[in-house]
């Protein structure tokens, strides 16, 4: 996973193998961070075991998909965890495998968009880790039931995109 911060003015690259991130300067590719530890797989908060997926908000924060221990963790731009942000998540007791995930603003809130492999269902949370739900107390879910092998996604207004690579196209989701 790649993100690129023009808030933080850093590229992160998410290093799964040695579990953990690493975020250099865009300009001269220099290193100036490193998030996690090598070889360090962990479930203790901003420590990783396969980091895989990696997006980000407008105002610098930054969310993994923590593959390893199936979590996803927020951090801050300065790269402190904010472990309130997966006890929250948990708590709503959606998730079993998280693989993917896509941060955008909608209506000027932070929507967090996570992909579940093992509930075929990209799942929606807002900023502080509360699953979104309609006017009427619904979840807001995509249903992934028509998708192969979905993987690789990007949320832009009101629309997420989706790729799949068992059938290979993408997927526009709206709402």
């Amino acid at each position: 996973g790649l993100l690129l911060s023009q808030r933080q003015r850093s590229l992160i690259v998410v290093d799964s193998g040695a579990h953990r991130l690493l975020v250099f300067d865009p300009s001269s590719l220099q290193l100036l961070e490193t998030w996690g530890r090598t070889g360090a797989a962990s479930p203790d908060p901003g420590l990783f075991n396969t980091p895989t997926a990696i997006s980000g908000d407008g105002d610098g924060d930054v969310y993994v998909v923590d593959e390893g221990n199936r979590r996803v963790q927020k951090f801050r731009a300065d790269g402190r965890v904010i472990p309130e942000f997966w006890e929250t998540m948990q708590g709503e007791g959606l998730l079993s495998r998280p693989a993917d995930i896509a941060v955008n603003e909608v209506d000027g809130a932070t929507r967090v968009y996570v992909l579940d492999t093992t509930e075929r269902r990209v799942f929606v949370f807002d900023g502080e880790g509360h699953a979104v739900r309609h006017h009427q107390d619904q979840l807001v879910v995509v249903s992934l039931e028509g998708s192969q092998q979905p993987m690789g996604m990007v949320a832009a207004g009101q629309a997420l995109y989706l790729g799949d690579n068992g059938d290979p196209r993408v997927n526009t989701y709206k709402g």
